[in-house]
């Protein structure tokens, strides 16, 4: 055991003698390694936390959302009716669901002056066998049997009444009183976030199977088939809402899955995105993957420099299995030390890596995180030094001493293949990085048809103030303010999505060629003004015609219409042929529409989207809340907010106004490709470094080893130039190869991910041809870089030392 222990100790000394005589490839190794090995763990953390999300629930592996594709709109919504799980039981008695409701609340904390208004959720007895969350204070019980109880998070206890513990306190609304009877938190690692919880209604829960207004979860046994399930659920829904028309398609969400997979609107939080997911994920494979190439191409370069000394152990003694020993433990020797120096890294980065990615990354060195580190060490560490200690170790003392290692071929191609790999990951970053930035940038400054510039939103106003009433008289007064250029009011957000279909009849058209249901709002007067729409026939609602406004009859209703220009194409009428049109709308509240006023077509919600036909109805609304919108003059713009919102608190009577700028609106509709892009730049921009440290110790050892042939170049009259150019040519012949691997394979995968977005960049050739140059440049300068160091020495002391 003392021999064992003696053997292992002389081969950690040798190794570190070994290792501290080549100081420069020791250092280049760790810097590269450490770096790749911290980036990589850190996107891997990243990776591990969103797909943690969902599964602490209740049994959460039978869990699904009930959502629609609104075969119309063509989009799919995470609401349903809060009939549907009577129809799923129908089906299969087995099936249980529970349901909830948005809902926002007007309440007035003891003692203060206005109320506040406070999103809530209501929801079903049952919503603990579905839900988990911790309850920091209070009996959460009471609120599931009482609906005058009401739970709030630790954020809005805070808010409402200034301390965490607010159980026992009071919030008074218009027409009822609650007992806050617990203070909850709601997992970080969840989709599902409400504000406050209250006990639902008997009267929110029996609606008619065609009141689409609940988000409701189903617990399905795994036997059940979930396509014959919704086919059939789909059907019903058809024939009892919608006439037996193909108006909806019922589908399932895994409840794990909706993180990651659902980017729909009405989500009660900012989703998380599987496609940044998966970009990062394999940017963490690449970076590994370069890390590795660097340290092993350096390590199997490096081996052929002490043939000698292995020459002369086997001489005296040495067997085959202890070098294989000495040169795997001087590499995982290597590798450790790089895992330690990027635990450092990762520690030092985190928090600015977790306002990156908006997340709460968390390290635990005795959990996941120090066990996929140390994992990573170690194989990388075996790789690296696997070849270069079966090569070595093989040959006799007799070969390796006369030279005959220097015949072998072996490891110069698999040098030459890992840096034709690493190569064409360098190009497929940098191809894949610009056209990141160019499509995000299109997505950004496209034509949405409506104008973003000094728009003011004020979102979530009652709509009896609004679309309701016929009283108009707040708006008229802000649209009296100076620095107003117009306002008007909205049932939509235009950075979301439709909520309404409306289904026309024509006049001239049979039930052949009837229109397919198409989407509509509600909007107030001056409303193309307001938006900044482009008016291609007719006028505006016009707040001195009051016909324009919805007006209810015996029978039917009237009000005004503007439609967008596809609308009236598909309809079969130019823009002025469709002015003084009438038109009906068929549904529970009939309407006679008199169109004065054709839009170009413009883009509601991102461009994943196709722009949707639409019809905007004068005063004609189904929602409980509605927008507005300002458009203010530039110059006054920022100063015009904080007044605004002075004059809303004391005209509707709130403290909490929520504002904000249609541009900023419009950019976050992109947060998650915004996201992507500063992820893959970054990370693409330390793999292409470590492909430069690579290249720079690969070329320092091989001019090392051509030193003799420089100098001769040198006295038999070569330039700098010429034997720089001699050195780097190799390596840009396999940057060549690297870029003929690289470029269909990126050109199809772009192109692929292109195709789901409305709006897209096109692929040029020039994007190309500039990667690949610069690609040669980089190959080139760090090549150079070292060749001119080793092309500036004297030839009569290179040639002295031969």
């Amino acid at each position: 055991m003392r021999n064992h222990v003696s053997m292992f100790a002389s081969y950690i000394k040798t190794g570190l003698r070994a290792l501290l005589r080549q100081k420069v490839h020791l250092a280049l190794n760790l810097i590269g390694l450490s770096v790749g090995l911290a980036a990589a763990v850190l996107i891997l953390l990243f990776v591990q936390f969103e797909r943690g999300y969902d599964v602490m629930h209740p049994n959460a592996e039978q869990t699904y959302r009930v959502e629609q594709l609104f075969v119309p709109l063509e989009q799919r919504f995470p609401i349903s009716s809060p009939a549907i799980v009577e129809e799923f039981q129908a089906v299969d008695s087995r099936i249980r669901g529970t349901r909830m409701f948005e809902s926002s609340l007007y309440v007035r904390p003891p003692n203060a002056q206005l109320p506040l208004q406070l999103d809530s959720m209501t929801i079903e007895a049952n919503f603990t066998d579905y839900f988990s969350f911790d309850t920091v204070a209070g009996d959460f019980t009471r609120v599931l049997n009482d609906p005058s109880f009401i739970a709030l998070t630790l954020e809005q206890s805070q808010r409402l009444f200034g301390r965490h513990d607010s159980v026992g306190e009071t919030l008074t609304s218009d027409s009822q009183v609650f007992t806050v009877a617990a203070v909850i938190e709601f997992p970080e690692q969840s989709h599902f976030h409400a504000d406050s919880l209250r006990l639902a209604s008997e009267s929110d829960l029996n609606q008619p199977i065609m009141m689409n207004n609940a988000y409701v979860y189903v617990h399905i046994p795994d036997d059940v088939n979930r396509n014959q399930l919704t086919q059939a659920i789909s059907q019903v829904v058809n024939d009892k809402a919608y006439g037996g028309q193909n108006m909806s398609n019922v589908q399932l969400r895994a409840l794990t899955d909706i993180h990651l997979r659902s980017q729909l609107s009405y989500e009660h939080k900012t989703n998380g995105s599987r496609a940044t997911l998966l970009t990062a994920s394999v940017l963490a494979g690449l970076l590994l993957l370069v890390a590795s190439i660097n340290f092993i191409n350096m390590s199997i370069a490096r081996s052929g420099s002490r043939a000698k000394e292995v020459g002369v152990r086997k001489t005296l003694g040495a067997t085959r299995w202890q070098l294989f020993t000495q040169f795997m433990l001087e590499s995982l020797m290597v590798a450790l030390l790089a895992g330690f120096l990027a635990a450092v890294m990762v520690e030092m980065g985190v928090n600015a890596f977790s306002n990156l990615v908006n997340r709460p990354i968390s390290l635990d060195y005795f959990g996941s995180f120090g066990a996929l580190l140390l994992l990573c060490s170690l194989v990388i560490g075996v790789l690296a030094g696997i070849y270069p200690a079966i090569f070595i170790s093989a040959f006799n003392a007799k070969r390796v001493l006369s030279g005959d290692l220097q015949r072998g071929n072996t490891a110069v191609w698999i040098r030459k293949g890992l840096l034709v790999a690493q190569g064409a990951i360098t190009v497929a970053l940098l191809i894949g990085s610009a056209m990141l930035q160019q499509q995000l940038n299109i997505l950004l400054n496209q034509d949405t048809g409506y104008q973003t510039e000094a728009r003011l939103m004020v979102h979530g106003v009652d709509n009896e103030q609004l679309l309701w009433s016929e009283n108009q008289s707040l708006l008229n007064d802000i649209n009296a303010m100076s620095g107003v250029r117009a306002a008007s009011s909205m049932d939509i957000d235009l950075t979301n999505t439709y909520s309404q279909i409306a289904t026309l009849r024509i006049p001239g058209q049979t039930a052949e060629n009837r229109l397919p249901p198409v989407a509509s709002f509600g909007a107030s007067y001056r409303f193309v003004e307001a938006t900044g729409l482009t008016l291609r026939a007719g006028r505006d609602f016009d707040p001195s015609r009051q016909a324009d406004w919805f007006t209810m009859g015996e029978s039917t209703a009237t009000a005004s219409a503007i439609v967008t220009a596809s609308l009236a194409r598909s309809a079969g009428f130019s823009p002025d042929e469709v002015i003084g049109q009438r038109w009906m709308i068929d549904d529970a509240m009939p309407t006679e529409l008199h169109i004065v006023g054709v839009v170009d077509d413009f883009q509601v919600g991102p461009a994943l989207r196709r722009m949707e036909p639409a019809v905007m109805i004068a005063g004609r609304s189904p929602m409980t809340y509605a927008n507005m919108i300002i458009s203010l003059e530039p110059a006054v713009a920022l100063s015009m907010r904080q007044d605004l919102e002075g004059m809303l608190q004391q005209r509707l009577n709130r403290m909490d106004i929520r504002t904000s700028w249609l541009g900023a609106d419009f950019t976050a509709m992109y947060h998650n490709q915004q996201r992507q892009r500063t992820i893959i730049m970054l990370f693409a921009g330390l793999a292409i470094l470590l492909t430069c440290i690579g290249l720079f110790g690969l070329a320092a050892f091989s001019a090392e080893q051509r030193s003799k042939e420089v100098a001769m170049r040198k006295v038999l009259g070569a330039n700098r130039l010429q034997i720089v150019n001699t050195l780097a040519r190799e390596y840009m012949v396999l940057m060549a190869i690297s870029v003929l691997i690289a470029v269909p394979g990126t050109y199809f995968l772009v192109e692929w991910w292109l195709s789901g977005f409305n709006v897209r960049a096109s692929q040029s050739i020039a994007l190309y041809f500039g990667a690949t140059a610069l690609t040669f440049a980089i190959c080139w300068l760090t090549v150079a870089g070292i060749s001119i160091r080793v092309a500036s020495r004297k030839p009569g002391l290179v040639l002295r030392q031969f």
